[in-house]
């Protein structure tokens, strides 16, 4: 359709272009554009939290869950396709969902095109990591590789960090974890001449590897790049609201989103609810208030559709005089805005090691 508006336009495009066939060209060129699927108007849209991306365009979220990626429609949460064998959904970039990882091959650092709709791969690529960096989908004890996607004047690039530390006891600390050499208990005299060891108070680096790197991706290939050059790139992506950037219609702490175009406002409720004590309320670009929610944190990443809000649970266990009223693991929780319930949650694949540490 917007094929056949371009070339209208153009035909009507004198050589001598005057006042008039300039204003014609540009309400040709916005007619154009609006005519665009949403997801080619918005070239980028990034992880709003850890393996989870939310395509408000096509009402779609992708999901990092322990057993499979997923599409799942937003307002109801039911799945649209899924792939077992993939990894983490970094962004959708041009049109194509980014993914990283094979579960099928853990150790292998792929990257894979997507296409959003039906989860049909669209391409591949090998990521040529340093040989001591070793990829993982899940942290090990001690161990961790993160990596997220973020675009500069359209150009997708991959930035990641990866981790790994010696797992060894605690180090001896003079009055904490130490004390004096006991003496021997058969020569009393010897024990009372002898001087105590010194004391250690050494702190052990147990770093054995900590890396990070950039690449320039684009389908089917990749570029490392310095890390210099992405300095322009805002890496604090949930940065408080201040001053003449905070809206001025609600009370308490204010972040944007992500994606841009809400922000979330939060503050302390004013009843006595010693589990739901904060307020949410999400504000478009106006002002105009869209959704309210009391939930148990003040903040979670968060990400904004027409009709719900997704935030990140991190995981918990509720008690109440010592019996377990809920526990949730890492999850996704969806929230209607108009009637502020909870419409849905999934839980996420955890990628932090919390398991105990090797004796």
């Amino acid at each position: 359709m917007w094929m056949n508006i371009e070339n209208q336009c153009m035909g009507r495009t004198p050589q001598a272009a005057g006042w008039g066939n300039r204003l014609m060209l540009l309400l040709c060129s916005l007619l154009m554009l609006a005519t665009l699927p949403a997801f080619a108007q918005e070239a980028v849209v990034p992880a709003f939290a850890e393996g989870v991306v939310f395509d408000a365009s096509r009402s779609t979220i992708y999901t990092l869950e322990p057993d499979r990626l997923a599409a799942r429609r937003a307002e109801s949460g039911e799945i649209l396709w899924d792939r077992t064998e993939l990894g983490e959904p970094l962004a959708l970039h041009n049109g194509q969902l980014v993914v990283l990882g094979n579960r099928d091959r853990p150790a292998e650092p792929v990257v894979f095109w997507l296409d959003p709709a039906t989860g049909a791969t669209v391409g591949e690529l090998f990521l040529d990591l340093p040989d001591h960096v070793n990829f993982r989908i899940i942290d090990a004890p001690g161990e961790s590789f993160r990596a997220r996607l973020v675009t500069v004047d359209n150009e997708a690039f991959l930035i990641w960090g990866y981790s790994k530390r010696q797992l060894i006891g605690a180090p001896a600390v003079a009055g904490i974890n130490r004390a004096p050499k006991m003496p021997s208990v058969s020569d009393s005299s010897v024990r009372a001449e002898q001087p105590s060891e010194p004391l250690s108070t050494q702190i052990i680096d147990t770093t054995l590897v900590e890396e990070k790197g950039a690449m320039r991706l684009e389908t089917g290939q990749a570029a490392a790049v310095s890390q210099t050059a992405l300095d322009s790139v805002n890496r604090n992506a949930w940065a408080m609201l201040y001053r003449g950037d905070r809206s001025p219609t609600v009370e308490g702490e204010q972040y944007r989103s992500r994606a841009g175009g809400h922000v979330l406002a939060s503050r302390l409720s004013d009843d006595d609810d010693q589990w739901l004590r904060h307020q949410w309320t999400i504000l478009d670009d106006e002002g105009e208030a869209l959704g309210r929610f009391r939930l148990p944190v003040a903040f979670a990443p968060f990400a904004v559709g027409d009709k719900v809000m997704a935030y990140q649970s991190q995981p918990y266990i509720r008690f109440d005089a010592g019996e377990v009223l809920e526990a949730r693991d890492l999850s996704l929780v969806v929230m209607d805005l108009e009637s502020g319930r909870e419409a849905w949650q999934a839980a996420l694949l955890d990628k932090t090691w919390r398991e105990g540490m090797p004796p």
